[in-house]
C-alpha cells in the first residue's frame, strides 16, 4: 500500500493509536494469528461451499481451532441448512 492511499481502516488505525498505525501501515507488521470472527467466517464459508457443491454433510477440517468456535460454526451451519434452504434440491448451483 502506498503512502498516498487512505482507507477507512487506515484512518481508524491512526485515530486509535499513532504507533499502531506506524507499525501496521508503514512498517508492515501483521498479526500472526487470525481473529476469532475471521476464523469463524472461514470455517462457515468452507462448509457452505462444500454443501452447495453437493456434499450433504461436509467434513469439518480445522487444525488448531478453538473447540468452542468449531461447535459455534457447526451449529450456525446446521441452522442455515435447516431453515434457510430446506429445498436446496430445487436449485441448480452454477458456481460457488
Amino acid at each position: 500500500m502506498s503512502l498516498d492511499t487512505l482507507t477507512q481502516s487506515r484512518l481508524h488505525a491512526w485515530r486509535k493509536c499513532a504507533r499502531y498505525h506506524r507499525l501496521r501501515y508503514l512498517d508492515g507488521w501483521r498479526s500472526t494469528k487470525d481473529s476469532e470472527p475471521l476464523t469463524f467466517g472461514n470455517l462457515l464459508h468452507a462448509a457452505l461451499e462444500k454443501w452447495w457443491k453437493g456434499d450433504i454433510v461436509p467434513e469439518w477440517v480445522a487444525d488448531d481451532v478453538d473447540p468452542f468456535l468449531l461447535i459455534k460454526a457447526q451449529e450456525a451451519f446446521a441452522g442455515y441448512t435447516r431453515h434457510a434452504w430446506p429445498d436446496r434440491a430445487d436449485y441448480d448451483v452454477l458456481a460457488v
